[in-house]
């Protein structure tokens, strides 16, 4: 064999064993995240201000009382908290507006069956800056130890059966090392 041949087919074997290697010894991939949602790995623990809040897995919603997508998903996520609260999840709201539309925020959630869920008044979005929560409605599922474990961006049909059912995969896949 010529040299440059010996060159190749060493240069060859060296490329295939290093293929080899890595294919056997890839990180197991993680479980699939549902439609929509994003997977935040490691967990990051939520604000003083928020992690207070929760003993138990839960969605803490951020929204504004001028922004059409949150004021439509209201009505839904009404009816996603009373089948949450059911499996032990809980619901926070977090408003990204001044203190002055408080009252007004307060009066929405009561007509959306929202009334009993918690209120959080983010108004200077330093909790929404924290988190990187850039855009509304913004919602975070969150674990027992208050750390976030996975986000959904944008208006959602909370309502719809597979979505308690998606946040609990969630939840269950956070919990298990």
């Amino acid at each position: 064999m010529s040299h440059p041949r010996i060159m190749m087919v060493g240069a060859a074997l060296v490329v295939g064993l290093g293929l080899s290697w890595a294919m056997f010894n890839l990180p197991k991939p993680a479980a699939p995240v549902p439609a929509g949602f994003v997977r935040v790995d490691p967990p990051k623990p939520l604000p003083a201000a928020l992690a207070g809040r929760f003993g138990r897995p839960g969605v803490v919603a951020f929204w504004a009382t001028w922004c059409t997508p949150c004021l439509a998903e209201m009505p839904s996520l009404a009816r996603f908290n009373r089948a949450a609260e059911g499996k032990g999840i809980g619901l926070l709201t977090v408003l990204e507006e001044h203190e002055s539309a408080k009252d007004a925020a307060v009066r929405i959630m009561g007509r959306n069956g929202l009334g009993e869920v918690p209120l959080v008044v983010d108004d200077d979005s330093s909790l929404g800056n924290t988190l990187g929560v850039f855009g509304i409605p913004t919602a975070l599922v969150v674990n027992a130890k208050g750390e976030e474990i996975a986000r959904l961006v944008g208006g959602a049909d909370w309502a719809r059966p597979e979505m308690l059912a998606q946040i609990e995969a969630l939840i269950a896949q956070a919990a298990t090392p």
